[in-house]
């Protein structure tokens, strides 16, 4: 939830976000959370198990703050909309191509097999 700990918490808190960036989106899936920005920025925070952040392989615990997943500004993609399920996310780009990542044990990526991808 990017509040620097990972207690659960029964009413609001503050998180840490960066009120400089400007937020387009918030989206929950079941154990994280997902930001986009207005300028196509993607910041995630939560469960990072089976690249459910899409941090990388070497990411796989809980991110307790806000993380920008730099993948689609390293590879000049802007995305304009994103969603995010139980243990899996999916970005779409301006120029529409579809991008999935996480948990991929029921195939519920649409990759033809059941392997996670980080």
């Amino acid at each position: 939830m990017g509040l620097d700990d990972i207690q659960a918490t029964a009413t609001p808190r503050k998180s840490n976000w960066d009120p400089n960036l400007k937020i387009k989106k918030i989206i929950a899936g079941g154990t994280n959370t997902i930001i986009l920005t207005e300028d196509s920025e993607l910041w995630v925070t939560g469960r990072g198990e089976e690249g459910t952040l899409g941090l990388g392989e070497n990411v796989r615990g809980n991110v307790s703050k806000f993380t920008k997943l730099d993948f689609f500004e390293r590879n000049n993609l802007k995305v304009k909309s994103v969603s995010a399920g139980y243990g899996h996310m999916a970005a779409f780009t301006e120029d529409d191509k579809l991008f999935v990542w996480g948990d991929n044990e029921h195939g519920q990526l649409g990759l033809g097999d059941k392997e996670n991808r980080y």
